[in-house]
C-alpha cells in the first residue's frame, strides 16, 4: 500500500474526447497526469500538459493513453493506460 501526503486538484472537462487530467502535489513534488483513450498521440494533444509545464516546469508530466508503447516526447512521459494502472504506485513514488 502506498501512502502519500498529497493534495489532488482534479479537472475534468466534459464529455466525449475532451481531456481528463489530474494534478497531484505534496512531498513528492508536482505530478500532472492527463488521460486520453486514443491509441496515437499527436503533438497538439499534448498542448495542455505543455502549457502546464510552462507554468510549473518542475512538475513531472505523464500522458496515459490507449497505445501500446512507452514513449518520451519533449519532456512528457507517455505510458500505455493498462501499464500505468498496473504500475501507478511506482509512478507516484518516482
Amino acid at each position: 500500500m502506498i501512502m502519500l501526503t498529497t493534495q489532488i486538484s482534479r479537472s475534468y472537462r466534459g464529455e466525449g474526447n475532451r481531456p481528463h487530467y489530474f494534478v497531484l502535489y505534496g512531498e513528492q513534488g508536482i505530478i500532472a497526469i492527463e488521460v486520453k483513450r486514443t491509441s496515437t498521440v499527436r503533438p497538439r494533444e499534448m498542448s495542455g500538459l505543455k502549457a502546464f509545464l510552462k507554468d510549473y516546469p518542475m512538475a513531472r508530466p505523464y500522458l496515459l493513453y490507449g497505445g501500446p508503447h512507452h514513449l518520451y516526447e519533449k519532456g512528457i512521459e507517455l505510458i500505455p493506460l493498462e501499464k500505468a494502472i498496473e504500475n501507478l504506485p511506482d509512478i507516484l513514488r518516482r
